[in-house]
């Protein structure tokens, strides 16, 4: 009952009119902000960069105390040391250096996680229309049939008509009210798929209110090239952490100096008493064997993964558009002809008027329904294409 409610809601003309235009972007924005799923993912980034930043820690300082117990006549002595370790002192400053430049790369990856589910919910809503779309002209199509059937019921009563061709109506009706009653079940698959994304909230007022596509077009090719280079999150990430590379890669240079230990020391024995300052140093002969090869080898293999993400983006970008373009020509080709109507009522008129049999109207019907639902199909896989198309374009 709630979808046929919420069908009612969208068909109607007079809440259309009383409606703005959608803002699709600004809708995906208000519901992709607040998803859990993306709060989840936020959070592990977050845990990330918290362990990044704890990577740059001095060490932790050691306390010592010895208690020593002295052969007669020599008494017993006893001391306390305190001593704190150090990294050659320019690994810190380039570790600072890179875990900075990998705040802003963390901050890129949050916003490219956004931007993703900015297009799943603008996609989802798009399935939406699609399946609304598709229900309304499944209802058309069972109430010209059934109204067809109570005008043969008649004909067939005055014998205009034989009782196989009332069957074959009776029967066609029939499937029509099955397909309706898919329809519907798709309607409400798609409506649950969107509160999904809502976390599970309520999202029958912004279902009402989709009734039409987004109104966007096709870009020229060379402001997609120019949206990837300049608007794609993964891809200034992947620039910022080459940034990130050069800084770890010179920490890890920086670790092969000597460290260096400073500390304090007291001993008392009897009534003597001793105190002084303590220096040592730990030479990385063995700990930091190949990371400086691993750290260089790391941001070798970032770098290509950027260029080859850049080149995917290209090229993938390309293809999605010139399937748009495709799209869209069948789409107006389509458009041109069967949207409307018209068919079907100039098919009514020759059946009521006698000049064809009812196996033919059934025919013609089913051929300019599904010629119908052809367009229907078109034009909302051109919107799905459109949606990722300029994905880019969606402000936040």
């Amino acid at each position: 009952m709630k979808s046929i409610l919420l069908f009612l809601a969208i068909i109607s003309p007079v809440a259309a009119s009383a409606q703005t235009a959608l803002d699709f972007n600004r809708e995906a924005y208000i519901m992709a902000s607040g998803s859990y799923s993306l709060a989840v993912d936020s959070l592990s980034l977050a845990v990330d960069m918290e362990d990044l930043k704890s990577s740059n820690n001095l060490q932790d300082p050691e306390i010592e105390i010895g208690y020593l117990w002295g052969e007669k006549p020599t008494g017993n002595k006893w001391n306390v040391s305190v001593s704190q370790g150090f990294d050659w002192p320019g690994a810190y400053s380039a570790r600072a250096k890179g875990i900075k430049a990998a705040q802003e790369v963390i901050g890129l990856t949050r916003r490219a996680g956004l931007l993703s589910r900015m297009l799943e919910v603008k996609q989802a809503m798009i399935d939406v229309v699609y399946s609304a779309k598709n229900m309304m002209l499944t209802r058309q199509m069972t109430d010209t049939i059934a109204s067809m059937c109570a005008i043969s019921r008649k004909a067939m009563e005055g014998g205009e008509i034989t009782r196989l061709d009332m069957n074959m109506m009776e029967i066609v009706r029939i499937g029509m009210e099955e397909e309706l009653r898919t329809a519907v079940v798709d309607f409400d698959d798609k409506v649950a798929a969107l509160t999904v994304l809502n976390n599970g909230r309520d999202c029958s007022a912004l279902v009402e209110r989709l009734t039409d596509y987004p109104d966007e077009m096709i870009l020229p090719l060379e402001s997609y090239q120019r949206q990837i280079t300049e608007n794609d999150p993964m891809i200034q990430a992947g620039r910022k952490q080459m940034k990130v590379d050069e800084k770890m890669v010179k920490a890890s240079q920086m670790m092969s100096y000597p460290g260096i230990s400073v500390g304090y020391t007291y001993e008392n024995e009897g009534d003597e008493r001793w105190h002084g300052v303590t220096f040592g140093l730990t030479l990385p002969i063995f700990s930091n064997r190949h990371a400086t090869s691993k750290s260089r080898l790391t941001a070798m293999q970032n770098r290509l993964k950027a260029e080859t993400a850049l080149n995917e983006a290209t090229v993938m970008i390309e293809n999605d558009r010139r399937k748009a373009l495709d799209l869209y020509r069948n789409y107006t080709k389509y458009d041109k002809v069967i949207n409307g109507d018209d068919n079907i009522a100039l098919l009514r008129k020759a059946y009521r008027a006698g000049q064809m049999t009812c196996i033919e109207y059934l025919t013609e019907v089913k051929f300019f329904l599904e010629a119908r639902r052809t367009f229907l199909q078109t034009e909302y896989l051109y919107h799905l294409a459109l949606a990722r198309l300029n994905r880019y374009s969606m402000t936040f």
